[in-house]
């Protein structure tokens, strides 16, 4: 969860970033994709399993909406394009 851990960090520290529509779709989304990836490696931790079932769909998606970029870079990036797209 290092995207909702770093985003929880920033709104605690600067209050909610300002994003336009996209960006603010795009942040909600890689806050559920973690949030249903940690609870599935949760129920394998709880059923003992030794597989990691982690759904390839919510992890492409992750993949898809963060491009694997780190926390920080990716946070300022869609503060930076919604900057672009406010002031248009």
């Amino acid at each position: 969860m290092k995207y909702s851990n770093y985003f929880k960090q920033m709104l605690d520290s600067e209050g909610f970033p300002k994003l336009d529509m996209s960006q603010f779709h795009r942040y909600i989304n890689i806050l559920e994709v973690e949030m249903e990836i940690n609870k599935k490696r949760t129920l394998e931790t709880i059923n003992h399993s030794n597989e990691n079932f982690v759904d390839i769909e919510l992890q492409s998606s992750l993949d898809k909406l963060t491009a694997n970029k780190e926390p920080e870079l990716l946070f300022n990036e869609m503060i930076n394009l919604s900057v672009d797209s406010l002031e248009n």
